[in-house]
């Protein structure tokens, strides 16, 4: 009797953090086939309110209650180029795009499905790896690829090509990330060449690299709510935009370690950094230090959270590389 009320009772203990995890928040992933793939590369929600996961193998869509995948078939015309997929973004006129790692697609939503945006370049066909877009104030699409610069899609047109004048202001034509800041200025980050800042008015672009910046290989740039630039660095941590200076200054984590940042979100007042294998962070203050969750399945110290999301209804996604992803109410 004793033996099955101790036995009865362990049961009990394994059970209750999975309960008390459900009324507090969702893990998705592969072993519950809820998602194609648990590398975990983009979330973003559209204006109809669907949570879309891009992921290597195949992009998902959330409506809710159950995810809808799609990957590649050679068979089908209308499907993903390619399963590998890297970005997601919709414009202001609804149309959702998807960067793959060998093109761009146009998301139909009528007849659920995709159709290729052609990209040229040099009167060339090409076919990029689509790191992120941003649209402009005049509905331009800027596009970022790796290998190839920036393309631009103008409003209205179907088909987009190499942007010659942004392309070469920039010293690595492999572009990680585009932000257009609320002063209009044009954030570009590189992957191996620091960062450009490009006025459209002007025509003027500036150009910082370390030692100015603690590192070149730039992963994530993001505008504060006092309009501060905040820029993310694989390998070591972030830097902020001094305007009076024009020049950057690094700001610590309180454990002294060097932050591998992945992407910065803004959430309420603060900056929150998804990094590679150190978990989750918060800027405050002038300083960082670990972002505490409460009711998650699993230790986030040690996590690689890729990707950051606070949806419209306040939830807060978190995409976890090689794990799936966490929704947090």
């Amino acid at each position: 009797m004793i033996h099955r009320l101790r036995v009865a009772f362990f049961i009990i203990l394994s059970i209750v953090p999975s309960l008390l995890f459900s009324q507090r928040g969702k893990f998705y992933s592969t072993t519950d086939n809820a998602l194609s793939s648990s590398l975990i590369n983009y979330i973003y929600q559209d204006s109809d309110g669907y949570i879309w996961i891009a992921t290597e193998y195949g992009l998902n869509k959330f409506d809710g209650n159950r995810f809808i995948k799609y990957k590649h078939d050679e068979n089908s015309v209308t499907s993903l180029k390619n399963s590998y997929v890297r970005s997601i973004f919709q414009d202001r006129d609804g149309k959702l795009y998807v960067g793959c790692v060998d093109g761009l697609m146009l998301y139909d939503k009528a007849s659920d499905s995709f159709t290729e945006i052609k990209m040229e370049s040099n009167g060339k066909i090409v076919s990029p790896h689509i790191f992120t877009l941003c649209q402009l104030k005049n509905g331009d699409i800027l596009i970022a690829t790796a290998g190839y610069g920036i393309f631009r899609l103008k409003y209205g047109n179907d088909s987009a090509s190499r942007d010659i004048e942004l392309s070469k202001r920039v010293p690595d034509q492999y572009i990680s990330t585009l932000l257009l800041s609320s002063d209009g200025t044009l954030w570009i980050g590189t992957e191996n060449k620091g960062v450009v800042s490009y006025s459209f008015s002007t025509k003027k672009s500036n150009h910082y690299s370390y030692p100015n910046l603690t590192s070149d290989n730039i992963t994530s740039i993001i505008e504060d709510n006092n309009e501060n630039i905040i820029v993310g660095t694989l390998n070591n941590g972030i830097n902020i935009f001094n305007r009076k200076s024009n020049s950057f200054t690094t700001v610590k984590d309180k454990s002294s370690n060097n932050i591998s940042v992945k992407h910065l979100a803004r959430i309420g007042y603060d900056i929150v950094i998804g990094t590679d294998g150190q978990g989750l962070k918060r800027y405050r203050d002038n300083s960082i230090s670990d972002y505490i969750l409460n009711g998650v399945p699993f230790d986030f110290s040690n996590a690689k959270i890729h990707y950051i999301l606070s949806d419209k209804e306040n939830n807060l996604w978190l995409g976890i590389f090689q794990k799936g992803v966490v929704m947090i109410p």
